[in-house]
């Protein structure tokens, strides 16, 4: 997994440089879009900080994540994680 995320990072200069914007905060929920955009790169990223799994609805796009599992419209975010989608 690590392995992984590093590649991603890797792949994407946005992660480094572009600036945050926040697409959804939802605190009650515990989940936070954001997006990251850098000389046309463009990364999503997820984050909940709930308990449980909970469903999320993405901006328009297809998007793929670190491990290569494309991603649209609306997803399932794991409780207590953190999800990167180009």
């Amino acid at each position: 997994w690590f392995r992984e995320v590093i590649a991603f990072r890797r792949a994407h200069p946005a992660l480094a440089y572009g600036p945050v914007t926040t697409l959804v905060l939802d605190d009650v929920r515990g989940l936070w879009l954001a997006e990251r955009a850098w000389e046309g790169d463009r990364v999503l990223v997820v984050v909940n900080n709930g308990p449980q799994a909970q469903q999320l609805s993405l901006p328009e796009g297809t998007f793929v994540d670190a491990a290569g599992q494309r991603a649209s419209g609306e997803i399932e975010v794991a409780g207590r994680s953190v999800t990167l989608l180009a």
